[in-house]
């Protein structure tokens, strides 16, 4: 084909192509403008429904309108016969519980006395077994003060200070060598 060939067909046909994309552009802008307008008028349908809800409500609210007010004063009265109920319900409750703990009390008084003339009964019962625990006087009366630390014995401070478990119980009244206390401060007799 020659050049003058294909520029007439050029030519020709371009703007005839030019056309028919605009044609379709058209169409498509067409087709969302309806879509558009669609969608408004959705829109437009449910704010109308909105306004008539909105319109009932309104009515309902001015037809509550008529409903007589309730006055401060009437409004203070009500309160104040209010806090005398509440007032007169809590000293009446007031009552009730205290009534029911000094039932609660004495009942209890009752079971801890039959208790204790049961253990009073036990222990008359039972032999009285009195032992005498003398202590002696026969220890060295020199020595030292020494305040119990923890792990300490009888046998432990006797050995250390040259004493015997026996002087430092009759020097201390001691009744149980098990139970000496730690911070305790005793008399360490001591030989010469």
């Amino acid at each position: 084909m020659s050049i003058y060939r294909i520029l007439l067909l050029s030519f020709f046909c371009l703007p005839s192509l030019w056309a028919q994309s605009t044609y379709n552009n058209t169409n498509v802008r067409l087709a969302n403008l309806e879509q558009d307008l669609q969608r408004t008028n959705a829109i437009v349908g449910r704010l109308q429904i909105q306004i008539e809800e909105l319109q009932r409500e309104n009515a309902q609210l001015r037809a509550g309108n008529n409903v007589a007010y309730v006055t401060v004063n009437e409004m203070n009265s009500a309160l104040q016969s209010l806090r005398q109920e509440v007032a007169s319900a809590n000293a009446q409750l007031k009552n009730e519980v205290a009534i029911e703990v000094g039932q609660q009390l004495a009942s209890l008084a009752e079971k801890t006395q039959k208790a204790m003339q049961a253990l009073a009964k036990t222990v008359e019962a039972q032999p009285q077994i009195v032992s005498e625990i003398r202590f002696s006087d026969d220890f060295p009366k020199s020595g030292i003060s020494y305040t119990i630390q923890p792990g300490d014995t009888l046998s432990s401070i006797a050995k250390r200070n040259n004493s015997t478990v026996k002087d430092i119980q009759n020097a201390n009244k001691i009744l149980d060598p098990a139970k000496i206390q730690v911070g305790s401060v005793i008399f360490v007799p001591q030989s010469q």
